[in-house]
């Protein structure tokens, strides 16, 4: 990471973003790290892997001033200025994944419901009172954050079908060469897949057109070892 510093303040763009990536590439993951590398390659205009590791970059800490800012830059450059509409209860979820890590409400939910079961064990063998006033607000927050754990899954799969466009390409009408051309894409576009057919992807556009594009031409947002690990 010094030498990837050092060599980013030299203004050697290109042999940081070698070094940032070959930390990433041996498990190393933070917003730092992503956010050096997507600012690097940049830096050097490749503008679809600098909106990629700025993307998952953000998803590590949503409200780094920085990442957001430089994620801004180069979203106006690509020419890609829409937002995909986030579902309720999104914003606190990042807010979670960002102070407490990405498991935290999954822990959370498992040891209320654990300490919640043994209340009712408890009050069931002893009868007394207090156990089951103590218990009222126990099960209102076991289901409240059941509530916030489902959103969590809605927020994992939603990111998990994001993907940036790699190189410029041209969105058709069905999924084959043939068809109607609807649109001509950047690289560094964001799109959302909804389906894979063969080579072909069903994408939508967060200004709301959609269409079919060549699946080798993106690159999803979330890998399957972070999905999984979701």
């Amino acid at each position: 990471m010094r030498s990837a510093n050092n060599a980013y303040l030299r203004q050697e763009y290109d042999s940081a973003a070698q070094l940032y990536q070959k930390l990433v590439v041996q498990g190393w993951e933070s917003p730092y790290l992503l956010y050096n590398l997507g600012t690097a390659m940049a830096k050097i205009g490749d503008k679809a892997m600098a909106r990629s590791y700025l993307e998952k970059a953000r998803l590590l800490d949503p409200h780094d001033e920085q990442i957001n800012r430089n994620l801004e830059l180069v979203k106006n450059e690509i020419g890609d200025y829409y937002l995909f509409p986030p579902y309720p209860l999104f914003e606190l979820v990042e807010s979670v994944h960002a102070v407490f890590g990405s498991s935290f409400i999954a822990w959370s939910l498992l040891i209320l419901y654990l300490f919640s079961l043994g209340g009712l064990i408890a009050h069931r063998y002893t009868k007394k009172e207090y156990i089951r006033w103590a218990l009222i607000p126990c099960l209102v927050l076991l289901l409240t954050l059941f509530i916030v754990f489902l959103f969590e899954k809605a927020y994992t799969r939603f990111h998990g079908k994001m993907a940036i466009v790699l190189d410029e390409c041209t969105l058709h009408e069905k999924p084959v060469e043939e068809s109607t051309a609807t649109r001509e894409l950047v690289s560094g576009f964001k799109v959302r897949v909804h389906e894979v057919i063969g080579d072909w992807a069903a994408v939508e556009l967060a200004d709301g057109s959609d269409g079919w594009m060549m699946n080798e031409s993106l690159k999803p947002l979330m890998s399957q070892k972070r999905k999984a690990d979701e």
